[in-house]
């Protein structure tokens, strides 16, 4: 039986430099009609009836002023504000135990990245829905081009599948003491290894159900990935030339 008590946290994973993305601040810093990225995001997340409580593990250089960013903008759902950088999965490993404090053992964690700016409503409800009877759960991009296999010399070698294959997207779930105890018990090369908290879920033989993503799988990395945010998300170029300053 569903357990309609149960609690849905969210850890916001913004700890990155963006140093392939080339911009003097981290892409998720960048400003957008007045606001920085992670807050067009974060408005989204908390538009989400389902999410309790978000807990952002943010670039440590930055941990001040995404303070005062999440106050300026009322941001209503943000219990812990926290730095990261030592590495996605031990910034994960990092949020977990900030919030073991209050969660339950059937509570709900999900992990979204803020790279992905575009929330997909329906599917990160879900993934929380399935979580209910699930210990894992991820939304994932399907394919339908024809996908290759290739050859270190970049030609290719055989068509694989293409409905073997997905692409994951944010957010991916877990039960709560599930999701902490597999993280608690990796060693120090695991969380540096895998940068992806179903990496090391299914290397532990934890088995992820998956959403099918109805909005695109956008993942900002290049400054051509924003470029193509902007114009799906309507943005107007001529508004967010200005960067986001770090505040004395």
């Amino acid at each position: 039986m569903e357990n309609k008590n149960k609690r849905t946290y969210l850890l916001l994973m913004m700890a990155g430099n963006g140093t392939r993305f080339g911009s003097s601040i981290p892409k998720q810093f960048i400003d957008i009609n007045g606001e920085p990225i992670f807050i067009y995001l974060l408005k989204q997340l908390e538009s989400i009836d389902c999410i309790d409580e978000i807990t952002l593990i943010t670039n440590p250089k930055y941990l001040e002023q995404t303070t005062n960013w999440v106050a300026s903008f009322n941001m209503k759902k943000v219990n812990n504000i926290i730095a990261g950088g030592q590495g996605r999965s031990r910034d994960i490993l990092t949020g977990l135990k900030t919030i073991k404090e209050t969660a339950k053992d059937d509570d709900i964690v999900l992990i979204y990245d803020a790279t992905h700016p575009i929330v997909d409503f329906e599917g990160c409800n879900k993934v929380t829905e399935l979580l209910h009877t699930w210990e894992a759960a991820t939304l994932a991009e399907f394919h339908y081009d024809t996908v290759y296999s290739i050859n270190k010399d970049g030609t290719i070698r055989s068509v694989v599948p293409r409905e073997e294959l997905v692409t994951g997207a944010s957010p991916e779930g877990f039960r709560f003491k599930t999701i902490y105890d597999i993280f608690d018990n990796a060693t120090i090369e695991e969380l540096n290894s895998m940068t992806s908290a179903g990496a090391i879920a299914i290397k532990n033989n934890l088995k992820m159900a998956t959403v099918q993503a109805k909005v695109v799988n956008l993942k900002i990395t290049y400054s051509a990935d924003y470029d193509n945010f902007c114009k799906i998300a309507h943005i107007d170029r001529t508004k967010e030339k200005s960067k986001v300053k770090e505040k004395e």
